[in-house]
């Protein structure tokens, strides 16, 4: 699952690099925040922007979501127990800090957008939900 967001032209960069990697061409995709679709890929879905009622619909705790390092992002991922890879906006600082702390402290997988073309096998092994205990939310609060 992709969850599409933050400022335009970032914004049709992370989609195109979505779906141009190598590593999420081949999956069965389900985008969201996209209103148009720019690739002919068979075996995904792509849809607009949605309330986060459709997207729980379509959330399973097997899916692995793929989406921006941002403050709402990361508590709604850590709320619904989700297994992610987060891709930071680049020029965003704060999104690049908090792919950081994420990565080093909660042993997260954070991709810098410019890097999903190059190879990375490893990159869906040992993906874990991001249990954060109840004063991180608060410290992530604080922070941003």
């Amino acid at each position: 699952m992709v969850l599409l967001s933050g400022p335009e032209n970032q914004r049709s960069k992370f989609h195109e690099g979505i779906i141009n990697s190598p590593y999420f061409n081949t999956k069965n995709l389900l985008i969201y925040g996209n209103n148009y679709s720019v690739s002919n890929l068979p075996n995904h879905t792509e849809n607009g922007v949605v309330d986060g009622i459709e997207i729980g619909k379509s959330f399973n705790k097997k899916n692995i979501v793929i989406a921006r390092s941002g403050y709402s992002s990361i508590m709604d991922l850590a709320y619904l127990g989700a297994k992610a890879i987060y891709i930071p906006t680049p020029g965003l600082s704060e999104q690049v800090y908090l792919a950081k702390h994420l990565a080093s402290h909660f042993n997260q997988i954070t991709i810098k957008q410019e890097d999903l073309k190059k190879e990375r096998p490893d990159i869906f092994k040992n993906i874990k939900p991001l249990n954060i205990d109840k004063k991180y939310f608060e410290f992530f609060k604080s922070i941003i």
